[in-house]
């Protein structure tokens, strides 16, 4: 995991996160003021892929990040509702018809 330390929103530095670091970092020594004004530090991760990201804290109290795995829903999985309708509206339509050739039949039948 990439993390992006931000000073007053332009990249400061980045560090990498992983199970030798315990999936933490302590940034030290960091510049309280750039010219006379006072620096607001704030991180960013890099997108990990199938996983949503939530960045709470702030430079006073550290900053927790939190990554919650989901699945990628492939299109097969979403139910296709139009098409579903579209198809269930078709064959109606052919067991109407087919009814009604049945039924004329039938009466053709009894005439003959």
């Amino acid at each position: 995991i990439t993390i992006n330390l931000l000073a007053n929103d332009e990249l400061y530095t980045a560090i990498k996160l992983d199970d030798t670091t315990n999936w933490k970092y302590t940034f030290e020594k960091l510049p309280l003021y750039n010219k006379g004004n006072l620096i607001k530090y704030s991180i960013r991760e890099d997108e990990i892929p199938n996983y949503n990201s939530i960045i709470t804290g702030d430079m006073d109290k550290g900053f927790i990040i939190t990554n919650t795995y989901f699945e990628e829903r492939k299109e097969e999985d979403n139910p296709q509702t139009i098409d579903n309708i579209n198809n269930y509206i078709s064959l109606l339509s052919l067991s109407i018809f087919t009814l009604l050739l049945i039924i004329i039949i039938y009466f053709k039948r009894l005439k003959n």
